[in-house]
């Protein structure tokens, strides 16, 4: 397939391309397209698609054809679900953290008092 992509830039409106499919692919591995981007192929130039959601991806294979939106989304998909748990992870860490401080501060404090009470 001799087809070849461009990618629209959701937040500058910067255009990339034409390249060919696998380029696509290796830019979404490597989380190089967000959501709110957009692709066009050289074959339908007038017509931007946003990568898909879940949701809408079989939406997107009709209107972009095969493979595209199934690719696509697929790692955007799996990237989105890292990012997720990546960020839940995280809040677990950063309470787990919060209630280590708040437990070492406690006992910082039962020290001092224990220490104040041995001088008096």
């Amino acid at each position: 397939m001799n087809q070849k992509w461009f990618l629209r830039k959701h937040e500058d409106g910067s255009t990339f391309g034409p390249v060919q499919f696998d380029q696509i692919t290796r830019w979404a591995a490597a989380a190089q397209i967000a959501p709110h981007d957009t692709l066009s192929s050289d074959e339908m130039p007038d017509l931007w698609e946003t990568v898909p959601s879940e949701a809408d991806e079989n939406q997107f294979q009709i209107q972009l054809g095969d493979p595209v939106g199934p690719a696509v989304a697929k790692m955007s998909i799996r990237l989105q679900e890292r990012i997720r748990d990546l960020e839940q992870t995280l809040q677990e860490e950063r309470r787990a953290l919060a209630e280590s401080q708040q437990r070492y501060n406690e006992l910082e404090r039962k020290y001092q008092d224990l220490l104040l009470r041995d001088l008096s």
